[in-house]
């Protein structure tokens, strides 16, 4: 679509054009609206579990949800090793850069965002890799390894693709909640 299309008829193109034209302090709330994020850079405060870590940046504590993927629960098979990938990968104290990608926070309160450790890696990745976690779509529009990790994982059995009864984070609480067994 050529830029004047795009600017004409994409609500998020004309509301940095609008803003722009009227102060560019203007464009930040524009730019974080359209999903656009930001970086941070700060240090692992504590692991959550496999997908959330709370983090210590400008003197203030945030709490980081991995962006794409989607950990078993503590509690479920396979969600204290996910925790376990995290707390060794990215012990307490260890510096990280996160890529935003929503300045809105979730129901939870969290930022979701991809946490890129000083190596370069992203945990989100690693996890898909060694098979601890599903590529959590309704968070994934523009990374395409996420759903090439998980297949990758799946074809290799390797971690929860093991198990044949793998239960989606999602619906393992939904039945947690309601009351239903829950497999262990």
């Amino acid at each position: 679509m050529p830029r004047s299309l795009f600017v004409r008829y994409h609500p998020a193109a004309r509301a940095f054009k609008d803003a722009s034209m009227r102060h560019p302090a203007a464009l930040l709330p524009a730019l974080l609206l359209a999903g656009c994020g930001f970086v941070l850079e700060g240090e692992v405060a504590r692991v959550v579990d496999g997908d959330t870590v709370d983090l210590f940046h400008g003197g203030v504590r945030g709490r980081i949800r991995f962006y794409g993927v989607d950990c078993p629960e503590i509690g479920q098979p396979y969600g204290a090793e996910a925790a376990a990938l995290i707390r060794r990968l990215s012990p307490v104290g260890q510096r990280v850069t996160v890529h935003v990608r929503f300045a809105l926070r979730d129901s939870f309160n969290r930022l979701r965002g991809e946490v890129i450790l000083p190596d370069g890696r992203n945990l989100g990745h690693d996890l898909l890799k060694e098979g601890l976690a599903w590529h959590f779509r309704p968070h994934d529009a523009t990374d395409p390894m996420l759903p090439y990790l998980e297949e990758k994982a799946r074809g290799e059995k390797r971690g929860l693709w093991a198990d044949s009864g793998a239960i989606r984070p999602s619906l393992w609480r939904r039945m947690r909640d309601r009351g239903d067994t829950a497999p262990p």
